[in-house]
C-alpha cells in the first residue's frame, strides 16, 4: 500500500493486485473505517527534514 495523493483532510492510497487480494481492502468502501499502521521511520524522517528533529526524539547532525 501506497499513499498515492495527500490532502489537509484526506488520502488516496494504491494497492497493488497481491495486497488486494490477501486483505480486506476488496470488500471496503470509501469512508469505511479501517486500522492503519504506519511506519514510525518515515515519522521520523518527516520532521528531520522538517527541522523538527529534536521534537521527534532523534539526533540531527544537520
Amino acid at each position: 500500500m501506497t499513499v498515492a495523493e495527500l490532502e489537509e483532510d484526506n488520502f488516496s492510497i494504491g494497492v497493488i493486485p497481491h495486497t488486494w487480494e490477501e486483505t480486506i481492502f476488496a470488500v471496503k468502501n470509501p469512508g469505511d473505517i479501517v486500522n492503519l499502521e504506519f511506519d514510525v521511520l518515515g515519522k521520523y524522517v518527516e520532521r528531520i527534514m522538517q527541522g523538527k528533529a529534536s521534537d521527534s526524539g532523534v539526533i540531527s547532525n544537520g
